[in-house]
């Protein structure tokens, strides 16, 4: 029986990003289509080879490798300059991207790729599907091929994080995925998130059809990862699209933006702060109405948009 040594040291967490992604880890990037998984890996990528903070976050500068097997090359290339030119610093060092080549795990193809990149910090692999080849994401045998995957290609200097998403057919609100049973959104695969070592859930809110903010919720498991669910703000600029930090997501809603959104769901109309102070009889302050407004549309409830004489309207998303 060994004895609990107390004079033992504890190894730090290294970070590949700052109290959100680790140095040496396998990491899936959870969510449903269409919300912005991509965008938010790919902005990571920009950060870190123009050795700039992520957010508010900050990261450590390095080469980073994207192999997307769900891009056309073209489409990719548009993106990755449209969060690029938004961002006012120098590349620092080199993004390498595999589009569309059809790499796989089952034939060793997708090890071999990494391998071939020996510098890269980051490694994004957008989508698991999209690389299994012949293998099933839900045989727990098939799967244990993301071990070998980890001993050949990941070290203390270097972390892989895969786009997978989230199975169920309703839309999940960002309220559920930022607080509901992390386990249920890893596609009902436990095989996967055996071998996962930090897996992160993401959601996102829009404005008339553009994303606005993408939220982050990380689930730890191999270390501790401090803090709560973050939010992105999405900014357009003359050169491209900007993400910024804008705050953390919490939990709950006061009595304030409960009334509010309950008037929100009796009624589904478009209002602006005055409007609201209005339909609620004057119960609340108007700055309190503004406050609560703004709180409601940071946490994904309502979505705000920008009208004519610089006149704000809030709306169910």
């Amino acid at each position: 029986m060994a004895e609990f040594n107390f004079k033992a040291e504890v190894e730090e967490t290294k970070w590949l990003i700052e109290n959100l992604i680790p140095l040496g880890h396998l990491c899936f990037v959870l969510a449903q289509a269409g919300v912005g998984k991509s965008l938010l890996v790919e902005a990571m990528a920009i950060s870190i080879i123009k050795g700039i903070p992520f957010g508010d976050k900050k990261a450590v500068d390095g080469d980073v490798l994207i192999i997307d097997q769900d891009t056309p090359a073209d489409t990719l290339t548009k993106r990755l300059l449209k969060i690029g030119n938004a961002l006012d610093a120098p590349n620092k060092h080199k993004l390498f991207v595999e589009s569309m080549k059809g790499f796989s795990l089952d034939n060793g193809t997708l090890q071999t790729i990494i391998g071939d990149y020996p510098t890269a910090v980051l490694t994004i692999v957008d989508s698991l599907h999209s690389v299994c080849g012949k293998l099933n994401p839900n045989y727990t045998t098939d799967m244990s091929v993301l071990a070998k995957l980890k001993s050949r290609c990941i070290n203390a200097h270097n972390s892989i994080i895969f786009n997978h998403h989230i199975s169920q057919k309703e839309e999940l609100t960002v309220d559920v995925l930022m607080t509901g049973d992390a386990g249920h959104f890893a596609m009902g695969s436990s095989t996967i998130m055996q071998q996962t070592d930090t897996y992160y859930i993401v959601g996102a809110t829009a404005v008339e059809g553009r994303t606005n903010r993408i939220y982050v919720r990380p689930v730890s498991k191999r270390v501790s990862i401090p803090g709560k669910p973050l939010i992105l703000r999405l900014l357009p600029t003359e050169k491209g699209e900007k993400i910024e930090y804008d705050g953390v997501y919490e939990s709950g809603l006061g009595t304030t933006e409960s009334d509010i959104l309950t008037l929100f769901k009796e009624q589904d109309l478009e209002r602006t702060v005055k409007e609201v102070y209005e339909a609620m009889g004057h119960r609340y302050g108007e700055a309190a109405i503004r406050e609560a407004l703004s709180d409601l549309d940071k946490r994904g409830f309502l979505a705000m948009s920008k009208h004519k004489s610089n006149l704000f309207k809030f709306r169910l998303p």
